[in-house]
């Protein structure tokens, strides 16, 4: 889920609503709020939704103290929605054990987004400036036959972010993902 602040001159985004409170802080004077549930706008498996999601928008803490229950949580909402899909028996379609396995084969995924998705939630004015030309710019591309170097955005490893990422690395280790 993407939380964007809409500010007169910059719009500043999180990845999810936990993180949005800061984000909109950070943006200043904030004129509306819209969130957008990515997990709706394409076709993914949904290990790796909420392998991106739980790594890159939680801090090691709440994983640590909530990890079990929200994914237990989680899992026994998809088996409800899958029984009202009308599938009698949704373990034989995706068990538990199941679940586990691809959340470890998707982890990999969301600890190569989490650099960039925790800079993004960190950056300064002078960061998210330089993000929104770079979005400008893919977005203004017309001639797709170009030779042009395409839009880039540096990723700061800021302590934070340096801090964060190893977390997930240690975590995804300590669960058997790496």
């Amino acid at each position: 889920m993407l939380c964007v602040a809409v500010r007169a001159e910059v719009a500043a985004g999180a990845a999810d609503s936990v993180c949005c409170t800061e984000t909109i802080a950070k943006a200043g004077a904030c004129t509306g709020c819209c969130l957008i549930d990515f997990q709706t706008t394409r076709y993914s498996a949904t290990a790796l939704d909420l392998s991106t999601l739980i790594l890159c928008c939680t801090e090691k803490v709440m994983r640590d103290k909530h990890w079990d229950a929200l994914l237990k949580h989680y899992h026994t909402v998809l088996q409800d929605t899958l029984r009202a899909a009308g599938i009698t028996d949704p373990d034989s379609v995706y068990s538990w054990e199941h679940f586990m396995r691809r959340l470890g084969e998707m982890s990999g995924y969301a600890l190569l987004l989490a650099p960039m998705m925790l800079h993004f939630l960190n950056a300064d004015q002078a960061e998210v400036k330089e993000l929104q030309g770079s979005v400008t710019s893919l977005m203004n591309e017309d001639d797709t036959t170009s030779q042009a170097a395409p839009a880039s955005f540096n990723i700061q490893w800021s302590a934070e972010v340096k801090r964060r990422v190893g977390d997930i690395v240690d975590d995804m280790v300590r669960w058997g993902w790496m």
